[in-house]
This record gives structure tokens, sequence and C-alpha cells, in this order.
């Protein structure tokens, strides 16, 4: 334990609660809304579907991600390559597709974790040259309003023609 002098101790307490005060009147700008106060919670659903962006024969377009969230794709040899969702992510609420969740800490909470989780996983695809990036649709339900779609992307992991040997 720290034993301060005590000249020293008011301007440590002024500091204490100072910096405490930051964090209280901030708290609305955090998607959590940590160290806030909210008298009743945000009653959110959310429904999570996955997609992946390829390019391929058909052109650019969007394939969905099995529910399991796993998915097989192409290395530059052809091989197939099989990934899994459940492999990077680890929160159990970020990784149930296609139902409706409940959204813990709020719907901007939600969404924040998932970000990460989608940026994580795409910067974690060694090997697959189909995939240009992942999506997640996000079905939204904030205090059993009607329902809205939050499209999530993550950035892009290769240019056209840098996989595909040069072409356009």
């Amino acid at each position: 334990m720290v034993d301060l002098p005590p000249r020293v101790r008011p301007w440590f307490a002024a500091l204490f609660l100072g910096v405490q005060a930051a964090l209280i009147v901030t708290a609305a700008r955090r998607p959590d809304h940590a160290f806030g106060f909210q008298m009743f919670s945000e009653s959110t659903v959310i429904r999570i579907r996955p997609f992946r962006e390829v390019d391929d024969a058909f052109g650019i377009r969007l394939v969905p991600i099995d529910p399991s969230g796993t998915w097989v794709s192409k290395d530059a040899q052809g091989t197939a390559l099989s990934f899994a969702w459940n492999d990077r992510i680890k929160r159990p609420e970020l990784r149930i597709f296609d139902q409706w969740i409940f959204a813990g800490y709020g719907a901007d909470a939600q969404l924040d974790r998932l970000r990460g989780a989608l940026s994580d996983m795409a910067s974690h695809l060694e090997g697959d040259t189909d995939t240009r990036r992942l999506v997640l649709e996000v079905d939204v339900k904030k205090n059993g309003g009607e329902p809205f779609v939050v499209r999530l992307e993550s950035p892009y992991r290769w240019r056209r023609a840098v996989a595909n040997g040069g072409a356009p």
C-alpha cells in the first residue's frame, strides 16, 4: 500500500475524482457505455447472417456462410481449404448465426464486438484466394421495435489483379 505524504493526499484525491468524473461524462461515447449509468437496460435482440464476398467466374457476389460458421475455399493452386469462424472467435454470443439472440450490453456494444471479430477473422484466412472480404448482415430489434439491418464489412483482403496473376 502506498502511504502518501499529507500534503499530496488532497491532490491525489482531486486527480482521482477528476478521472472518475471524466469516465462518467464520456460513457455515452463508448459502445458499451462503460462507467455510465443506465437505469433500464436495453432490450435488444440481434440475428447475425455471415457472408463471404467472392470474385469468381460469376463475378463479384455474396456467398452465404453455413450457420455453423464453416466454409471451404481454394488456395492459389486450387487446393480446397476449410475455414471455421469458431477457430478464431471464442465468445459464444459472436458465434451464433441465423437465430435471434439477446444483445447483452445493447446493440452498439454487440455491433462493436462483431466488427472486431469480423476484422480478426478476415485477417487470418491464410491461403484463401477466393474471399475478398467477409460481410455480416445483422438484423437488430431495439426495445421491441421494428427490425433494421446493419451491414458490417471487413477490410478488403486483396486486390483482384494480385490474386489472379495480374489480370484486371
